[in-house]
């Protein structure tokens, strides 16, 4: 946890949370600093403590525009928050100007005051997902503040104002991902979101008994892999895209009359919307979809499931009668440990075991232990990455349900989907 989270209450951690997500466009997160403050007390003779405070105050908040925000941390340490600020450069800008306020000596109660002030600045394309991701914004500015200070105590310049921007390892990824962002809010606007459908394969019978849904965005004319947008999304983007993806998939099983069950992702950050719960049910239930034809897959990542609230969705959706699918499960026996408190209807095998059954011992014991464990407690097991026909037939004699793969069939248009269906 950074030194913000010690010093300060949780409520202050929201409150500057919400000034950098209430910004319109790019924006910098600026922790400043006054390092003199217990010297000028003590050698004032008139002005009060509390009179510096409200000067350094004062002076830090008259750079700021009506958009922009200014958070008291402690004392002598203000956040502030501009916001439309339009690359690095403008950043810099913004640092030189309120630099420019603490140059020269302030005149206070008749006295000649110089307030020493640095300034460590996080340039942000894009909003702060949580508390914890507030951390570690929090902490690169206080290094950049430190680095201010180191760099003025190296250079003993005797100025009273340095200031450090902290962005250059990740700033063209910042910028990249708000482009992906704001590009993607478009499609969503414009309806170039689409699904396709790759068919889940009884492996015993062949027969197409479900199917996965896929998002497709159409971008330029061509489909944008899905690798190359997701995970830049904050988790807002990713709630909005996760909605427009649900409805879209209870309308096509409206609009074809599609008779066969549907998963489709569920990322684990929007596992902590507080709506959730309420948001499926009422969809399903306004497009008159049954739930228990609809499966949520989620990630086996690591700790996903030990949070309280997402616990509490998923038990919540497998009580209004949907499924919950553990995705990409089994990359190693710690996860067969835990299979019996995961709250899962299935579990999708992780590719790099079934793709190598046949060539690598371990993933065959591991590939059989879990098939065996899920059909002891009822799981129904889905075999990603089934690409011939050799590890088709081996998955389906240890008693594996379902099989994905190109072997089986590739994603498909809702149209074709109903075709095989039939």
């Amino acid at each position: 946890m950074s030194s913000l989270a010690k010093k300060a209450e949780s409520s202050l951690l929201e409150v500057i949370r919400e000034a950098i997500n209430s910004c319109q466009g790019k924006s910098a997160m600026m922790v400043v600093s006054l390092t003199n403050l217990s010297t000028i007390s003590a050698e004032t003779t008139r002005a009060t403590k509390s009179d510096v405070i409200d000067l350094f105050i004062a002076s830090s908040q008259a750079i700021l525009r009506p958009s922009d925000a200014l958070i008291v941390v402690s004392e002598d340490k203000l956040v502030l928050v501009l916001d439309n600020l339009i690359d690095t450069n403008h950043v810099r800008l913004a640092g030189m100007k309120l630099a420019r306020v603490f140059t020269t000596p302030i005149e206070l109660d008749l006295q000649t005051i110089k307030l020493e002030v640095f300034c460590g600045i996080v340039y942000l394309a894009r909003q702060i997902s949580s508390i914890d991701a507030l951390d570690v914004v929090y902490a690169k500015a206080e290094a950049a503040l430190q680095t201010a200070i180191e760099f003025d105590n190296a250079q003993q310049a005797g100025e009273n104002f340095h200031f450090h921007v902290a962005m250059a390892d990740d700033a063209a990824d910042m910028d990249e991902h708000w482009q992906i962002s704001q590009d993607l809010r478009h499609a969503i606007a414009e309806h170039h979101i689409s699904m396709d459908y790759q068919p889940k394969v009884d492996l015993k019978t062949g027969v197409v008994t479900g199917a996965e849904a896929l998002v497709r965005w159409r971008y330029n004319g061509e489909v944008r892999p899905p690798l190359s947008y997701l995970t830049a999304l904050q988790s807002d983007l990713m709630w909005e895209l996760t909605q427009y993806c649900f409805r879209s998939v209870l309308r096509d099983i409206n609009d074809y009359g599609l008779d066969l069950p549907v998963s489709l992702n569920l990322d684990p950050s929007c596992l902590h919307e507080p709506d959730l719960q309420y948001f499926f049910d009422r969809e399903a239930t306004f497009w008159g979809v049954d739930h228990d034809r609809i499966t949520f897959e989620i990630t086996d990542a690591k700790d996903v499931f030990n949070h309280a609230v997402i616990r509490e969705n998923i038990q919540g959706l497998r009580a209004h009668g949907f499924n919950i699918c553990i995705d990409d499960f089994g990359t190693g026996h710690a996860g067969l440990q835990r299979l019996h408190d995961l709250p899962a209807d299935e579990v999708k095998i992780h590719g790099t075991l079934c793709g190598n059954i046949l060539t690598e011992p371990d993933n065959q014991l591991i590939t059989k232990n879990i098939i065996e464990l899920a059909n002891s407690m009822n799981i129904t097991t889905v075999a990603l990455s089934v690409e011939d026909g050799e590890t088709l037939k081996r998955l389906g004699e240890w008693g594996c349900q379902l099989g994905q793969g190109f072997y089986l069939g590739a994603p498909i248009p809702i149209e074709q989907l109903t075709e095989l269906a039939q």
